[in-house]
């Protein structure tokens, strides 16, 4: 596992995760991070990616490590799954292409995610699995198959979660 992530044990080269062996890239800038996520893609070949924060420039070798077999694990800030889908970068990485003469946004590939996770506050989570049925549903203004983790209630999911 390749990290450019901030971790307790990026003082060292490796450190031990419940996985297997890690080797951390500490980025400090952000501005680092494209070139971080880079040396570890193309010249490790990292087996998994773990980065914090995708910035649009890491987009493009995200899409990269993946069509190459490399695990993406790594955090995207937005509301929802359907704010990923209207956000204009971000939507590459959930397979999704929009037609330049009618604006109309469809599913070209498999988004690169198997789950996505949406934390709405300390121990509120909503998950999806299925995350292509998930943007489908979202394209096609469906309702989204979540799965519902921490002290939901019906009233908060109405009044919160108005998406």
């Amino acid at each position: 596992m390749w990290s450019t992530a901030s971790a307790s044990c990026a003082a060292s080269a490796q450190c031990r995760t419940p996985l297997r062996r890690a080797n951390i890239f500490p980025v400090g800038d952000p501005s680092r991070q494209e070139r971080q996520l880079q040396e570890a893609i193309r010249n490790h070949s990292a087996a998994e990616v773990l980065t914090d924060e995708v910035q649009r420039d890491d987009i493009p070798l995200l899409l990269e490590a993946n069509q190459n077999g490399t695990t993406v694990v790594c955090s995207l800030h937005g509301k929802s799954i359907t704010s990923l889908v209207r956000h204009l970068q971000r939507r590459t990485l959930l397979g999704l292409i929009e037609n330049p003469r009618d604006g109309v946004v469809s599913q070209r590939d498999d988004s690169i995610f198997s789950t996505i996770i949406e934390v709405h506050g300390k121990g509120l989570f909503r998950v999806v699995t299925d995350v292509d049925t998930a943007i489908a549903a979202v394209l096609n203004r469906r309702p989204v198959d979540y799965t519902y983790f921490g002290p939901w209630t019906k009233e908060y999911r109405e009044e919160r979660l108005k998406l």
